[in-house]
């Protein structure tokens, strides 16, 4: 029984130990651009279109040579 109880507090402190580390792995960066409803198309100042595509700009344009030389992916879904 000891063994166990001995075995759980050390899984334990473990993984709150670690856990933090885990979580504050870099993800990916998203950009969500919004279309006006029923009618598809994509207006800047629309919505806060304007402040997305600035954010993207000056995150391609700071990994442009990354980009370039196909270390870092640019992935467009829609």
């Amino acid at each position: 029984m000891s063994r166990k109880i001995t075995f759980l507090t050390l899984f334990l402190w473990l993984m709150t130990v670690t856990f933090p580390v885990i979580a504050q792995q870099k993800t990916d960066t998203t950009y969500t651009f919004r279309f006006v409803p029923q009618k598809d198309m994509f207006y800047v100042p629309w919505n806060g279109n304007d402040t997305e595509l600035a954010r993207l700009l000056e995150c391609i344009e700071n990994n442009k040579a990354t980009i370039l030389d196909g270390k870092l992916p640019l992935l467009v879904d829609g």
